[in-house]
């Protein structure tokens, strides 16, 4: 789907920084790929 595409591009791409940019709620996520 839209969101799995977009996760797997950003979490492939940006797997170290993960770790400070990873959001605390998955509500938090989305709202990042809502726009």
């Amino acid at each position: 789907g839209r969101y799995s595409d977009a996760a797997s591009a950003t979490m492939g791409t940006t797997r170290e920084q993960n770790f400070v940019f990873a959001p605390r709620t998955a509500e938090q996520w989305m709202a990042m790929f809502s726009r």
